[in-house]
């Protein structure tokens, strides 16, 4: 029951949605419950625009990254986005995954701190929702 616009702490996140602990290693990018995807928490400093999720190279990170992908269409996710500077992660809407690319060409367009592997494309339902009208 988050409201557009609240912010919340990444360890608030995970107890709200019952998700797995994530150690050094985890795809922090993502909540996560088993292999089940609960939500999406970015970071301004991995993924500068809310619509595109920057998935590092990492074989973990890169492996969750290649299930969101497989999400494509089928299932919308919450969406906290943390932007440059600050900590918390504000709860921005539900987002669709409409696809996605590992091309080169396009994951060097990026300005990662890290190397990617691939980057999924959202779109907010609302926007979708009016869309169709």
């Amino acid at each position: 029951n988050h409201k557009v616009g609240a912010s919340y702490s990444f360890s608030q996140l995970l107890t709200a949605y019952n998700a797995d602990p994530q150690d050094d290693t985890g795809a922090h990018y993502l909540l996560y419950r088993g292999d089940e995807i609960l939500a999406l928490c970015l970071r301004h400093r991995f993924n500068h625009t809310p619509g595109e999720v920057w998935v590092g190279n990492d074989p973990v990170v890169a492996e969750w990254g290649r299930k969101l992908a497989a999400l494509k269409d089928k299932q919308t996710l919450p969406l906290y986005y943390s932007q440059r500077g600050r900590t918390f992660y504000e709860y921005k809407e539900y987002q669709l995954i409409t696809g996605d690319t590992d091309d080169p060409q396009e994951l060097a367009k990026r300005k990662s701190p890290v190397p990617l592997s691939r980057i999924v494309f959202l779109k907010p339902v609302a926007h979708l929702e009016l869309a169709l009208r």
